[in-house]
């Protein structure tokens, strides 16, 4: 009977330090989103090739005036086929942007007093790499395209987006939570080693796994010149 007493006694305890903890987080999390944020600008930025920038004055694609290229909130990214872009979005936070590509930068900032950061950008076509440090509570990474969001935890990747928006997520490392943006509950948690694609009317399809030439490809993508300061 004492047994049976102490066995209960214990089941309790543990189901209120579980339901403590998740009150806990959920809190922290709360008092994050509260936060004022401040909104960042990427300097780290490498460029080759006849890259534009959206002017929202003239309505046009052209090159930036200064030569150099920030990514900050709004700017808009256009890769022609023999180009491409790289940049350190924010600290140990990089991305390449393929030629024959549009992106659009959605959100850089940082929560003011935590120092979380929060990344979204958009590609509605052509492909992004990344190579994404480990996240800390409440920071996210996000990668949208017309039918399917993105959610990096850390990890490297790929984004493609077809011409009729099919979108493939490639993964070689960490995971990557890939969720429809046209279909309530699709979703996938995309594991190392593994790719999803989302069809033009935002169905998840089963899950694949990588090839070769799609691991190598990931793989390929060097940061090396941006972790030197070689930049623009």
């Amino acid at each position: 009977m004492n047994r049976k007493i102490m066995f209960l006694g214990l089941v309790v305890v543990i189901s209120i330090g579980l339901i403590y903890c998740g009150t806990s987080k959920d809190e922290e999390l709360t008092k994050i989103e509260k936060e004022p944020k401040v909104e960042l600008m990427t300097q780290k930025v490498i460029s080759k090739g006849a890259v534009k920038v959206f002017n929202e004055a003239t309505g046009k694609w052209e090159a930036p005036t200064s030569g150099a290229i920030e990514l900050k909130k709004n700017v808009k990214i256009e890769t022609p086929k023999d180009a491409e872009l790289k940049a350190e979005v924010t600290k140990n936070n990089f991305v390449a942007i393929s030629g024959g590509s549009k992106v659009n930068v959605k959100e850089i900032v940082r929560t003011k007093e935590s120092k979380r950061e929060r990344v979204t950008m958009e590609i509605t076509r052509g492909k992004i790499s990344a190579k994404i440090r480990k996240l800390k509570k409440g920071e996210h990474f996000r990668i949208q395209t017309p039918v399917a969001t993105a959610g990096v935890r850390g990890t490297k990747f790929d984004v493609d987006v077809a011409e009729d928006n099919t979108t493939t997520v490639m993964c070689v490392s960490g995971a990557v939570d890939v969720k429809s943006r046209l279909k309530k509950r699709q979703s996938a948690e995309v594991g190392a080693m593994e790719k999803v694609i989302v069809n033009p009317k935002g169905v998840v399809l089963p899950k694949e796994k990588l090839t070769k030439s799609e691991i190598e490809r990931v793989m390929g993508i060097d940061f090396n010149d941006l972790r030197a300061g070689l930049v623009d």
